[in-house]
């Protein structure tokens, strides 16, 4: 049918991040004296399983529970490298 499904909107969610690094990089660099917050927000249904595939390895079968007002955030340092916290653990994150 032609359906969006679990693997595409993991792939949707990272270039929607990738997207947002470009942003923050390009308004971090004509305002070097800054610091860019972004926030967000999404649901279950996106989180889980860009989650599971892009910073857990984990199948999409797998259950990842995901806490009311939970999430994840991500770091990236000056050189462009991005961290991914979730659980109190940190993941290396591709963007772009």
């Amino acid at each position: 049918m032609g359906a969006e499904g679990p693997a595409d909107i993991a792939d949707r969610f990272g270039h929607s991040l990738g997207g947002l690094s470009r942003y923050a990089h390009e308004l971090h660099a004509a305002n070097p004296d800054i610091r860019v917050v972004m926030w967000a927000v999404s649901h279950y249904d996106t989180i889980s399983p860009y989650a599971k595939l892009k910073l857990l390895g984990m199948g999409l079968q797998d259950r990842l529970p995901v806490a009311y007002g939970g999430g994840f955030t991500v770091k990236i340092d000056t050189d462009g490298r991005a961290v991914a916290k979730l659980g109190g653990n940190s993941y290396p994150l591709a963007l772009g």
